[in-house]
């Protein structure tokens, strides 16, 4: 919430009340990642808070766990950008560009209209025009072009900017897991 004023020979200063989105925590193997405040690309601190239509951005060696304070949270994987938009019911985040997985209930806008909402597990992943979605456990709608697919589980779509989702698709199997047996 911004405030400015004017009284009588007197100018106030203008004031920015900063909302709190949540805090940043490295994973395993990660060397750095930045966070754009206030026109200011700085590192960001394990632990550190974030606001409000911060922008975060990983490096090639980065991946960041963003916690919310109502539990949901989400990873930002390497080389990617996020804005922190709005701290609501669902959170919502901009992805200019990368990969994110969320692990909870999020709203993601991607560009192009492209819009998602998802609870669950899924991740979106945007190189230049195109966004993929795809969903692990829960669901997820994704909007765009004025036309609305539902994901389900194991399920996943594209958007191309300018066009409708494509249609939905089965996600391949995970390959099998072996359990070695020693005797």
């Amino acid at each position: 919430m911004a405030s400015a004023g004017i009284e009588k020979g007197k100018i106030s200063v203008l004031s920015v009340e900063r909302v709190f989105f949540g805090k940043a925590v490295f994973l395993p193997d990660t060397s750095s990642a930045r966070v754009l405040s206030f026109s200011n690309w700085t590192l960001v601190k394990n632990g550190q808070s974030l606001y409000e239509y911060d922008r975060v951005r990983t490096d090639p060696s980065s991946r960041l766990e963003i916690r919310l304070k109502d539990q949901n949270r989400f990873i930002l994987e390497q080389n990617s950008e996020v804005e922190l938009v709005q701290n609501s019911t669902p959170p919502k985040v901009f992805l200019s560009e990368g990969k994110l997985v969320s692990l909870s209930f999020l709203s993601i806008e991607s560009g192009e209209g492209t819009i998602i909402s998802g609870s669950g597990q899924f991740t979106v992943e945007k190189k230049g025009n195109v966004t993929k979605i795809a969903v692990y456990k829960g669901k997820a709608t994704v909007s765009a072009e004025g036309k609305t697919v539902t994901l389900g589980e194991n399920h996943g779509t594209r958007v191309k900017a300018g066009y409708p989702p494509e249609p939905v698709f089965e996600l391949p199997k995970p390959p099998l897991q072996i359990k070695m047996e020693t005797h």
